[in-house]
């Protein structure tokens, strides 16, 4: 299946992370595609392989760059990857073989987890809680039950059709705005066709110092901020405009479906605004007492994971279906990524805490 499959890999100035992903994919000759919008060019050693193209694009746009990188993909089916990211090959093989067989659905992922190197140590948590395929018949219906769900979807790096993606960036304006960028392709993903959720280990994903769910812009600011006011009438514009050709209905009911699913957003990002301040005072509190937290993740995490590590029933409980130690399947995976994270090992500090479970390193 992975012959019929290419991944993009997109980086900027830590153009150190290609090393460990490539060395990851380098076993399954994967068809890759890397731009890299660093000011200088990667080591050529490294990208120079019979299947890897590299497009250097100093100080590009992401929505630019990624345009210019599915324009090159010539496979039926790709995928994005973030150059900290690991996007498992034997998850990636399973969604092209349910895209071949499914052919109303445009994309398929599945579960996602967060891992962290530090002290010599790997440390697991589940990702994103949203588990779930949008199979609705409509593209407004899908729009607006994905929509709801943007901030926890990682639709991005799914595997998707590749026509469908190449069309999603040709209708997409070239705006330099990240937040629109993400959610452009969650919206039209899910307004062109159904979207897939299988029950299996699909990424990991590091928790890096320079990570930006903590800076993005949310649409409810976007929207009331004029420095940003064309840029989200453009979005706006292009999500009716793609609703009223897919479900054949007036513009005007089109606008109104739109309308009704970011309302749906602003309410929920008002909600996780509350959650984010209350989540960053506990890290600063965290980070002042450290030994407080190693108590508290003794006491707290101290029987689930021993539960994990002895295989007890409690794990589909803790974790759910498809994330690490919940079979054995998904400890194999996870055990991969953690031998290419030690033998690549990138320092940094998160300015955040991480609360997790624990797993040292056999």
């Amino acid at each position: 299946m992975l012959e019929d499959l290419s991944i993009v890999i997109f980086t900027h100035n830590r153009q150190h992370y290609l090393k460990r992903v490539l060395s990851y994919y380098k076993p399954y000759d994967i068809k890759i595609i890397i731009v890299d919008s660093t000011k200088s060019k990667a080591d050529q050693s490294m990208v120079r392989a019979h299947n890897i193209i590299y497009l250097h694009r100093p100080d590009e746009v992401i929505i630019k760059k990624l345009k210019q990188a599915v324009a090159k993909v010539q496979t039926e089916y790709m995928a994005f990857c973030a150059d900290d990211d690991f996007a498992i090959p034997r998850a990636l093989s399973r969604c092209v073989e349910f895209l071949r067989e499914n052919t109303d659905y445009v994309t398929a992922l599945g579960n996602f987890a967060f891992f962290k190197w530090e002290n010599n140590t790997i440390r697991w948590k589940a990702a994103y809680h949203v588990r779930e395929s949008i199979d609705n018949s409509s593209a407004h219906e899908r729009f607006i039950e994905t929509i709801g769900k943007s901030m926890h979807f990682q639709l991005l790096y799914s595997v998707c059709r590749t026509g469908v993606m190449q069309k999603i960036y040709e209708d997409m304006p070239m705006h330099s705005n990240t937040v629109l960028h993400e959610h452009y392709v969650l919206a039209l993903l899910s307004i062109y066709g159904k979207v897939k959720h299988l029950p299996i280990f699909y990424g990991a994903r590091e928790e890096a110092a320079n990570a930006v769910a903590y800076e993005l812009m949310k649409f409810i600011q976007m929207k009331d901020d004029v420095k940003y006011k064309s840029e989200y009438q453009d979005f706006i514009d292009t999500l009716v405009n793609a609703i009223e050709k897919v479900d054949r209905i007036s513009k005007e009911d089109a606008a109104d479906y739109v309308m009704n699913g970011m309302d749906d957003l602003f309410k929920k990002e008002k909600r996780s605004s509350k959650v984010v301040f209350s989540g960053r005072f506990f890290d600063r509190i965290k980070m002042l007492f450290p030994r407080l937290l190693y108590v508290y993740r003794v006491i707290h995490y101290g029987k689930a994971t021993a539960d994990l590590v002895s295989g007890a029933d409690r794990k589909e409980e803790l974790f759910g279906e498809g994330f690490p130690y919940y079979n054995e399947e998904t400890m194999e995976l996870a055990k991969e990524i953690e031998q290419m994270v030690c033998r690549y090992p990138v320092e940094y500090k998160h300015k955040h805490a991480f609360k997790v479970l624990k797993r040292t390193r056999g």
